[in-house]
């Protein structure tokens, strides 16, 4: 067995202790025995999706009900310093889903849909966005599943702003994406945002409202990117090294 072995769980109360055991579900189970072919005596990294990760050895390899015992707890398992959360405008389902699998191996904390003027679509899978993010999180071997939203409205969205930096993806911008992040401005601590348009970008009228709610334009180069590939850059700009 080679690399970092990562199944999850429902988490109980406060999270089991040294020495407690955990039973995974069914679907994990078959999942780890089946899928996985981990036999008993396997070391594996239970986690519950809140952060928290729990160091198992595998006791019971049964693919129904397989269970673990903790040999340690570690409370911040290879999550980043910062927590940033995408808004997204909405894009086709497949664009959607890989910015959610390629945001939960970056390190998102969390995605909500926009509905902004140029989007081609409106519906959404939000089930299915979800599960692709938990299985993310055990193929990439992180300890928190990000969030994944319902689609929020426009004039939602500018109402329920709050205390994070909002920077706004916009190739407009006279400073870049890279240079903020290095720059005194970046906060060392608390919430980030990242809003990002549809294939369409964000209208001149978007872009001046949300200005007025105090998002922060930037730009991320000389070229056009698509939607996706804006996220997966501006992730990563945000997030890696940071953990």
């Amino acid at each position: 067995m080679s690399g970092i072995e990562c199944v999850l769980f429902t988490a109980g109360g406060p999270g089991p202790e040294v020495g407690e055991e955990i039973v995974l579900s069914a679907e994990e189970s078959h999942h780890a025995v089946r899928v996985r072919r981990l036999r008993a005596g396997d070391m594996v990294w239970a986690v519950s999706g809140t952060g928290t990760a729990c160091h198992c050895r595998l006791q019971e390899a049964d693919p129904r009900e397989a269970s673990l015992l903790v040999v340690e707890n570690e409370p911040r398992w290879r999550e980043p310093d910062r927590e940033v959360t995408l808004y997204q405008g909405l894009i086709r389902s497949g664009h959607l889903e890989q910015i959610v699998e390629q945001g939960t191996a970056i390190g998102m904390t969390g995605m909500t849909p926009l509905v902004t003027e140029r989007v081609e679509r409106h519906g959404v899978r939000t089930d299915r966005l979800r599960r692709l993010a938990r299985e993310a999180v055990k193929q990439c071997g992180r300890g928190r599943i990000p969030v994944i939203d319902e689609p929020m409205s426009w004039e939602e969205f500018l109402k329920r702003r709050n205390d994070e930096l909002l920077l706004v993806a916009d190739s407009g911008a006279e400073e870049g994406l890279s240079h903020f992040v290095h720059s005194a401005r970046m906060p060392e601590k608390g919430g980030i945002g990242l809003l990002i348009g549809p294939e369409g970008g964000l209208t001149d009228a978007e872009l001046t409202a949300v200005t007025a709610v105090g998002g922060i334009p930037v730009h991320l180069g000389v070229r056009r990117l698509r939607s996706e590939t804006a996220a997966a850059v501006s992730l990563s700009l945000l997030l890696i090294g940071t953990a």
